[in-house]
């Protein structure tokens, strides 16, 4: 039995999303057990997902999964490397022995080879010569890379293939024996979207006809039932909370945020005092060093109070168990090893989960993150807390 990981947000899962969940059935086999390893109520970019994760965990399902489970927050919320690291090392920690991911070029041999050349001490050198001249990470990253691999410059050219050369920097790291497996992502002209274009479509109130022909028809009639019954996340409550939690941190309590260095704490306590809007502060904060997408994870450690010191600590331990959204009927066996193996918990109910106290933060924080998603839904009636400690994994007993 072939056990194939893909790490994904599905936020919302549309058709190009299917479309790999099919692939990997059809290249791995119908015995193959595929689990979705999922962000949760947070996604990367340093927002509330746009539909609870039990939903978006029963939608992978019908799609193709087998089991699904959560990536902590504490990973997910960090950047690329982290969110990178973690989700690798939860897959080894589940057994999946080859970790799917979709992009637009390259091969996993060919990021895999990547990863390698970024450990070479000349590659090193040149990293740490483009951070002290205040670069981003990713940015120190790719343009000294581009400068000893000349295959470089073409195969890092989207998001999707930086992300998966972050996954091949982590299996080398902590997975060796991982294998990494490259699906193309299709394109609009061969029928696919992005997630960020369906989200923008129904933020603006567009005709369904605008993003439904992207959503997969087997979850269409749910999708519609949840945006129906204000099921969702409203952008404008988030980022009310965002500029509320700027403007009552002082800086001091800011600088034991994650990521808040070299003197940020104040322009940010200044600039969410005046600002209007966060977009309009988040503009004024980015520079070189940081850009809009570390900005807005840094804007997520306001409102969910994410120290410093937790985040070192998290990153050090990786993912302390495996925290079950979904299965079905493929997924038994697997869920039957890992309820056998004492030394990796696996967590099926909330109420039920016992662990030391820095896996108890961690899940706290996966806690929070659910309230902080529902307090932000347009439907005020679910905008209830503790929805973690009443939400059972979603079980399915056939396969679609």
């Amino acid at each position: 039995m072939k056990h194939i990981g893909l790490i994904a947000e599905f936020n919302p899962l549309h058709t190009g999303h299917a479309y790999i969940l099919g692939e990997i059935r059809r290249r791995y086999g119908t015995d193959t057990v595929i689990t979705v390893i999922m962000s949760g109520a947070f996604v990367q970019r340093g927002e509330p997902a746009l539909f609870d994760k039990y939903e978006r965990a029963a939608f992978a399902l019908i799609c193709g999964a087998d089991t699904v489970f959560e990536l902590p927050a504490a990973f997910v919320l960090s950047h690329a490397g982290d969110f990178a690291s973690g989700a690798v090392r939860l897959a080894a920690r589940l057994g999946i022995t080859t970790l799917v991911c979709g992009s637009e070029n390259g091969r996993g041999e060919d990021f895999m080879s990547l990863a390698a050349i970024r450990e070479e001490e000349a590659v090193m050198r040149a990293v740490q010569k483009n951070r002290d001249s205040r670069m981003s990470y990713g940015r120190a990253v790719t343009d000294a890379l581009k400068e000893y691999s000349p295959h470089a410059a073409d195969l890092l050219t989207t998001p999707n293939a930086l992300l998966a050369f972050a996954y091949a920097q982590a299996i080398r790291m902590h997975a060796r024996q991982t294998e990494l497996a490259i699906i193309r992502r299709g394109d609009t002209a061969g029928g696919f979207t992005n997630a960020s274009a369906v989200r923008a479509s129904i933020r603006a109130g567009a005709p369904a006809d605008a993003y439904m022909p992207f959503i997969p028809a087997a979850i269409r009639e749910k999708v519609a039932t949840l945006l129906e019954s204000g099921a969702y996340t409203d952008e404008s409550r988030y980022e009310e909370l965002v500029l509320y939690s700027g403007r009552i941190m002082p800086p001091p309590a800011l600088k034991n945020l994650a990521a808040f260095s070299e003197g940020l704490e104040n322009r940010w306590h200044t600039v969410m005092k005046e600002a209007p809007a966060v977009s309009d502060g988040l503009e004024r904060l980015k520079t070189k060093r940081y850009m809009h997408s570390r900005l807005r994870r840094m804007a997520a450690y306001t409102v969910l109070h994410m120290r410093q010191s937790a985040m070192n600590a998290w990153a050090a331990c990786g993912p302390a168990y495996g925290r079950l959204l979904a299965a079905g009927p493929g997924g038994r066996n697997v869920l039957k090893k890992l309820r056998g193996d004492s030394s990796f918990p696996i967590i099926t109910k909330t109420a039920d989960a016992v662990l030391p106290e820095e896996a108890s933060a961690m899940l706290r924080l996966d806690i929070t993150a659910a309230d902080i998603q529902r307090l932000c839904f347009h439907n005020e009636r679910l905008r209830t807390g503790g929805t973690d400690y009443k939400t059972a994994p979603v079980i399915r007993e056939r396969r679609s």
